[in-house]
């Protein structure tokens, strides 16, 4: 893989499920050219502790293990601001346009996450073309891929 991508909280929590085919290709993009964020590693924490009952001494390990295999980039007001403009703009939740927003802050040209929740539509061609605005559009740098279940799949 060339360059940097970033990776949304889904494939961090996959490295760690038992679900093996989405698993393999998680572990796959563990690299120092993974930028992740402090919201994808807090959310991380949080998915394993509430949903797949890890202790914390476990998810300290875990999200000790993601900082240091991957670039760990923190949130800024600045992140904050572009965040509300994507929400804002396209009809992503917030949390998913922090996502976004830190791609874009971090210059990742892929972005890898099992799905984004746009609420303008839920098909994934409305999905793409929301993010396949013209070249001057602050989306237009950011290319989406969802894990499907054997594969990448581009949006």
């Amino acid at each position: 893989m060339r360059g940097k991508y970033f990776l949304d909280t889904n494939i961090l929590i996959y490295t760690v499920s038992n679900v093996i085919s989405k698993k393999e290709i998680a572990v796959g993009l563990l690299s120092k050219n993974a930028v992740i964020s402090t919201q994808v590693i807090s959310e991380s924490a949080n998915v394993m502790h509430r949903k797949l009952n890890f202790d914390y001494p476990r998810i300290r390990r875990i999200t000790d293990k993601f900082a240091e295999e991957n670039t760990l980039r923190i949130i800024t007001h600045r992140t904050i601001r572009i965040a509300l403009d994507i929400a804002e703009r396209y009809g992503y939740s917030y949390y998913d346009s922090q996502v976004i927003a830190s791609a874009l802050e971090n210059t990742c040209g892929i972005l890898y996450s099992e799905d984004l929740q746009h609420s303008q539509s839920q098909s994934p061609k409305a999905r793409k073309n929301a993010l396949r605005k013209p070249a001057n559009s602050l989306l237009a740098e950011v290319s989406v891929f969802i894990i499907s279940e054997y594969s990448l799949i581009s949006v």
